[in-house]
């Protein structure tokens, strides 16, 4: 499934995490110069998520805020002129302008 319930209410951030991800994976590979990988992540704040590590939707992660931290921290240690680089890129509004 690619939907998420907060309160019982079907809510639109998986499609919306999958086409932000797509652009900005597209934007910032075009400004460094490389490939650039982008993982969709939906973090609910103040809402129930149960169910959350059952019915994972596809090509998106969906944690509660409490573990969003942790998550982060799991994902590896980059190298700091790469951090820089993309750091840089994603500063300047011409990254995000739309050709």
């Amino acid at each position: 499934r690619s939907v998420v319930f907060v309160h019982g209410c079907q809510a639109t951030y998986i499609g919306k995490a999958l086409r932000e991800a797509s652009r900005a994976e597209g934007a910032l590979s075009s400004a460094v110069g490389r490939a650039v990988t982008v993982e969709p992540l939906v973090i609910i704040h103040g809402a129930s998520v149960s169910g959350w590590l059952l019915r994972r939707p596809r090509g998106v992660k969906v944690l509660p805020s409490w573990a969003a931290t942790w998550w982060l921290r799991l994902q590896g240690r980059q190298r700091k002129p790469d951090i820089e680089a993309l750091y840089a890129a994603a500063r300047q509004p011409a990254t995000w302008r739309r050709t």
